[in-house]
């Protein structure tokens, strides 16, 4: 009986195409040996090879696992590894999560594995000729200029941008200004109203009223004026809920007017000037640019 078992192994290892040198390992079906740099060469052109295929929970179970095991989960269906006592995901390659390469070698994130930048536009690219000027005040020290917008009279600037060729089209967008009080504003507040059009490619700007959002609480306010700004704290003031971006693709573009609603005693109660530091917008990021010049 052992007789037969071992020639029946032997069998096995022979129509596999096994093939041992020294301390190399071969497995083959042209009877080639193994390359002399690798301690397993696994060569075939007609299968794959297949890593162990365990559930989540099973993966999870494996008692002090060694750094680099490697499976498959089936439930992710993606490959796992194990380092710095942890569980690693590679690439994925389904579900709604995660990072994919798509069939021209760029990537792709999906879901969660999204990521947000900001776009920036500083104080003076943001222009006003008209008779609303804000001040354009020294803010910090010697020549470093910024405007400065005053309590109890309407002042504003305008600007444009274009959501860049790594925008997740047609996903929501959060403007915020960032500022400044000249003196001491404690639990003071300034509120802010922004005016935009946002307009894809080939669209067309209109005439009519522009839409705005506003908002005058600051980060780290909890639903009512909480954070106590000391004299040119940066202070950040988020404006509205965001800009849905259904149907906004890349490169598209918003025109912008700025302005500090000081008519508004209830929301706006900083008496003094406010500097802008900046305005920015927070975009959704899935991937490292675009395909094409103008197309995702």
């Amino acid at each position: 009986m052992k007789k037969i078992i071992i020639l029946n192994l032997v069998l096995l290892l022979v129509s596999i195409g096994f093939t041992s040198r020294s301390q190399n390992v071969g497995i083959n079906d042209d009877g080639l040996s193994p390359d002399s740099k690798a301690i397993l060469d696994v060569r075939s052109t007609s299968k794959g090879m297949l890593l162990p295929r365990l559930t989540t929970t099973q993966r999870g179970s494996i008692t002090t696992p060694p750094s680099g095991l490697t499976v498959y989960d089936t439930e992710t269906k993606s490959f796992w590894y194990y380092e710095n006592s942890k569980w690693n995901e590679l690439i994925k390659g389904g579900g709604t999560d995660g990072m994919t390469i798509q069939n021209d070698g760029s990537p792709l994130l999906n879901g969660t594995a999204t990521a947000w930048n900001d776009l920036m536009v500083s104080p003076n690219t943001a222009k006003n000729s008209g008779t609303n000027v804000p001040g354009w005040t020294e803010f910090a020290t010697t020549n470093i200029f910024t405007w400065t917008f005053q309590d109890g009279s309407l002042r504003e600037v305008a600007f444009s941008v274009q959501l860049p060729h790594d925008y997740k089209e047609g996903t929501t967008i959060y403007p915020h200004v960032h500022w400044a009080p000249m003196t001491t504003a404690t639990t003071n507040r300034v509120k802010w109203v922004l005016d935009y059009q946002w307009i894809n490619i080939n669209s067309t700007f209109t005439d009519a009223t522009s839409t705005n959002i506003s908002g005058y609480l600051v980060i780290g306010d909890t639903g009512f004026p909480s954070v106590s700004l000391a004299k040119k704290q940066h202070a950040i003031t988020p404006l509205g809920s965001g800009i849905t971006g259904t149907g906004k693709t890349l490169s598209s573009i918003l025109i912008c007017r700025l302005y500090r609603d000081g008519a508004d005693a209830t929301n706006d109660t900083y008496t003094d000037n406010a500097a802008m530091l900046g305005v920015d917008f927070h975009y959704e990021v899935d991937g490292f640019g675009s395909r094409t010049e103008f197309e995702k």
